[in-house]
């Protein structure tokens, strides 16, 4: 499997810990659900991700400095938009050069 999509479908519970198993995908997509917790702190294990869309969750707390750092397959989108993350903008994100779109806006985030 390359690529999930279940976004939209208003999922209520944690991050699915069984996702750890897809490390192929290079889509993810759970956006405008209603996953809470951290963001998941695994995702750098899926290696071939290009595409990643965890916006319109509650997902809480502070964008993983390590996690985003280790995303540096991502081509296309990092989407962790309306959520209620907190904190300094990670300096990682301007580090992920081959990625075309990234859309933080709609948390508590500071720094530039």
């Amino acid at each position: 499997m390359e690529d999930f999509d279940a976004g939209f479908n208003s999922l209520n519970v944690s991050f699915p810990s069984s996702s750890r198993n897809w490390t192929g995908l290079t889509t993810l997509n759970f956006r405008e659900n209603r996953f809470t917790g951290d963001n998941p702190t695994f995702l750098p294990e899926f290696k071939q991700l290009s595409d990643l869309h965890l916006g319109g969750n509650y997902f809480g707390g502070q964008i993983p400095r390590s996690t985003i750092g280790e995303l540096q397959n991502l081509l296309y989108e990092l989407n962790l938009s309306a959520n209620e993350l907190i904190g300094e903008i990670p300096p990682e994100i301007g580090k992920l050069k081959l990625l075309q779109s990234q859309d933080i806006s709609l948390n508590n985030l500071t720094g530039n």
